[in-house]
């Protein structure tokens, strides 16, 4: 069974007076999902969604694998621009 104690909120202290943080921190995300969106959209049609979906697996992996040694909310914020492909 997998259980999570912790959250980015808790890890990275974005409570109360770092609330904007938490804001910019969603932004990033959804940033990170227009672009991947549009790039994918732009890769699938000239090679296929086949290889879309293969790259867009690999840079998941790849991410959430980096993701593991983030120390900071702001390198959290660029492994969801990178893992939103």
């Amino acid at each position: 069974m997998l259980v999570f104690t912790g959250s980015l909120t808790r890890d990275f202290v974005l409570t109360c007076g770092k609330s904007f943080e938490r804001s910019i921190l969603g932004a990033t995300y959804w940033l990170g999902m227009l672009i991947g969106s549009f790039v994918m959209g732009l890769i699938s049609d000239v090679y296929g969604r086949m290889k879309s979906l293969m790259i867009s697996v690999v840079v998941v992996a790849v991410a959430g694998f980096i993701g593991a040694w983030v120390t900071d909310p702001y390198s959290e914020s660029k492994r969801f621009k990178i893992d939103s492909n």
